[in-house]
């Protein structure tokens, strides 16, 4: 099989022949040039390199493996953000060329990383091997024509993002919730889920038509969308009702939020078809405070009262508790 992989090198575009060859030692062919062969021979076949998540909590989230050198980790400075269990700010580092192939490292993890079940510091990676970051994610490395890989970034953005507003929906809301659920009772850091709803928002649909009802919500999505962290995950839960799951924020920050919210959709009216539109937002949240394990079913349980207890008190307010 060495033979026949060495044999093959000469079947490679030169520059990536001659570095195959500086990789290898006398007489043998390393599993880094091997790696780098394969990787040349998938390309040559407009074949891309793509990690799939198998397991965790963004199952089936494809990731190009683009040219250079990136970063994937749970932290909002690497350049893939990958959320999980066991998973460090900065967990893997990746380098991948058309003569290298694929290598990765870990990225001084706290959980390490494993490829083929096995714990590596820097490996080489071949087409279909399993690499583990933490305990529950698992990630594929394969290669894939590039209108299959199109296909499978469609396919998965379709599957966690609402079609109206652009933003995550409640698929991606509740695969994530135990997770930030799990992640603030093990760094002792509060957590808040926020449910928004439209005041009156029938009135709307009623006198001006669903056109301008799915407008109102449209616009109402990207200003909530800018008010919020880059950290904070927001999502429509159908028709005119949002959440809002932020951590690290105590109750007294999580309703300075939600009024600076509540305010900017009072005080902007919407436009559609050149007339304006002016609605109010009422929000019910709720604290999972620190060492408090709840799940995710009776969190939600409690924001909805809390959002009840907004609407009862006459809309356009904010409860959270």
């Amino acid at each position: 099989m060495v033979e026949n992989e060495h044999d093959n090198v000469t079947h490679l575009p030169d520059r990536r022949r001659d570095n195959a060859a500086r990789t290898r030692g006398k007489g043998e062919t390393t599993a880094f040039d091997l790696s780098a062969i394969q990787a040349a021979r998938q390309r040559d076949e407009d074949m891309e390199p793509m990690f799939l998540v198998c397991r965790g909590v963004q199952k089936g989230r494809p990731v190009r493996v683009l040219d250079g050198n990136w970063t994937i980790g749970r932290g909002p400075v690497c350049d893939i953000s990958l959320q999980g269990r066991g998973i460090s700010r900065t967990h893997l580092r990746v380098e991948s060329s058309p003569e290298t192939g694929v290598v990765v490292t870990d990225a001084a993890s706290t959980n390490g990383v494993f490829v083929n079940g096995t714990r590596i510091d820097r490996r080489a990676l071949r087409d279909r091997d399993v690499v583990q970051l933490g305990p529950e994610t698992v990630l594929r490395f394969m290669f894939a024509p590039a209108c299959e890989m199109d296909l499978r970034v469609r396919q998965y953005e379709n599957s966690i993002v609402d079609d109206l507003t652009g933003v995550h929906n409640r698929r991606y809301l509740m695969e994530s919730m135990e997770h930030e659920m799990a992640f603030a009772v093990r760094h002792h850091q509060p957590l808040c889920l926020m449910l928004v709803d439209i005041d009156h928002f029938k009135l709307i649909n009623d006198n001006r038509g669903h056109q301008a009802g799915d407008a109102v919500i449209k616009q109402l999505a990207e200003r909530i969308a800018d008010a919020l962290r880059s950290e904070d995950i927001f999502a429509r839960l159908g028709g005119e009702e949002f959440a809002v799951l932020t951590r690290g924020l105590d109750t007294a920050s999580a309703q300075d939020i939600a009024n600076r919210v509540r305010t900017l959709v009072e005080t902007h009216p919407f436009v559609w078809q050149g007339a304006q539109i002016t609605c109010t937002i009422s929000v019910g949240g709720t604290m999972q405070r620190p060492k408090e394990t709840l799940d995710a079913s009776t969190l939600l349980k409690r924001a909805d009262e809390n959002l009840y207890r907004a609407k009862d008190a006459g809309r356009n307010s904010v409860i959270i508790g």
